[in-house]
């Protein structure tokens, strides 16, 4: 169901961007350790949709939890978000 809103939104000229959790998660911790984190995340504030799939299939670390939340925070009410889980 994501994904088919993911494609009806691209369909439609919004800036979509689709992310395994753990990825995202992944890359915010690396973004974070090279101090490049705020440049990393200012792109997804101009999307229109973020997809963050399989959020709970890969545990994640109290450091990579605490990025995700800051992630969401910063993007509420700005950027729609779309979560998916297997749980």
């Amino acid at each position: 169901m994501a994904i088919g809103l993911a494609l009806a939104a691209c369909r439609q000229a919004k800036r979509v961007r689709f992310y395994r959790a753990a990825k995202l998660v992944d890359d915010l911790v690396v973004a974070r350790k090279d101090l490049r984190l705020s440049r990393f995340t200012a792109p997804f504030v101009k999307l229109d949709l973020l997809v963050l799939d399989e959020l709970g299939f890969i545990p994640i670390d109290q450091e990579g939890s605490q990025l995700l939340f800051q992630l969401i925070s910063d993007l509420y009410e700005r950027v729609s978000i779309t979560v998916t889980s297997n749980l």
